[in-house]
């Protein structure tokens, strides 16, 4: 007789319960602003290269490399510069957050 807590107890007679299987582990996440400076560098090296062509190299919507193209265009270049380049999850994490509103909504608390 084998005996398990959890939110309840089981108890099982005869073979004992398989393990748990372990959560996969958490992925980071991604460094946008490295992708929009990988995705400007892609145009910039060749002027005849559309959205279209980009798209299709990344694998990514037309309308994510538009996205990402304003991103490059709107923040200044040194700050795109310094914040392609970091590890910093946190930072990556804390600047571009996934509902755009929240960005909106800290500006207008301040």
């Amino acid at each position: 007789m084998h005996k398990y807590r959890g939110k309840g107890i089981n108890i099982v007679f005869g073979e004992p319960l398989p393990p748990k299987p372990t959560p996969p582990p958490r992925l980071a996440p991604k460094n946008i602003a490295a992708e929009a400076l990988e995705v400007r560098g892609f145009l910039a090296q060749d002027p005849e290269r559309s959205y279209l062509h980009a798209s299709q190299n990344f694998n990514v919507t037309r309308a994510r490399i538009s996205q990402l193209m304003k991103i490059v265009k709107a923040l200044p270049t040194d700050f795109i510069e310094q914040i392609g380049h970091t590890d910093d999850h946190y930072l990556n994490k804390a600047f571009f957050r996934p509902d755009p509103a929240q960005n909106l909504k800290n500006e207008h608390n301040e």
